[in-house]
């Protein structure tokens, strides 16, 4: 259960990465990019309490052939925010622009 969030968890990191390396960027779009993705964090968030796994497609799959308890939810939920605390405090200054 734990590799399949972090497998999507990661690829969701990745595709914010691609985007950090556009040739195109500038502070404004790095500031997007990150606030797009402090908000995404969040609804995977909602999304989790509310059992649906449908933005973590392997996890979800997974979730198909075992039930995927409580506490594990809890975990990736209180993760998630984790996540999102870490971001707010790495990126405070560009997102204060």
């Amino acid at each position: 259960m734990d590799i399949a969030y972090l497998a999507d968890l990661y690829f969701k990191f990745n595709e914010m990465n691609k985007r950090f390396q556009s040739n195109e960027l500038n502070l404004i779009r790095t500031k997007v990019v990150i606030s797009v993705f402090l908000s995404k964090l969040m609804l995977f968030k909602c999304n989790f309490a509310h059992g649906e796994f449908c933005q973590f497609p392997t996890l979800a799959k997974v979730s198909k052939e075992v039930k995927i308890v409580e506490d594990d939810v809890h975990l990736y939920c209180q993760h998630l925010e984790m996540l999102q605390e870490d971001f707010l405090r790495r990126f405070r200054d560009i997102l204060s622009l």
